[in-house]
């Protein structure tokens, strides 16, 4: 499957927590704006790094993620 397929489905399948990290990232980007963009500083590899280890979280074989990909000879 590709990335994409692989990140549609897992919204699909957790949807509630998914509209809440919505929200969440919503919420600090209105706080972001308040601020002048300057909170995007913060903000930005904030959300970044929760995202990827909420993604690393709910993946349903995160075994993959250890793969060594080497150049074909």
């Amino acid at each position: 499957l590709s990335a994409m397929a692989i990140s549609l489905a897992l919204v699909w399948n957790n949807l509630f927590v998914m509209m809440i990290w919505g929200a969440i990232v919503l919420t600090f980007f209105a706080l972001s704006v308040l601020t002048g963009l300057v909170g995007l500083v913060v903000v930005f590899p904030l959300l970044g790094h929760g995202t990827w280890h909420a993604y690393r979280a709910i993946r349903p074989n995160p075994a993959e993620d250890e793969r060594v990909f080497l150049s074909p000879e």
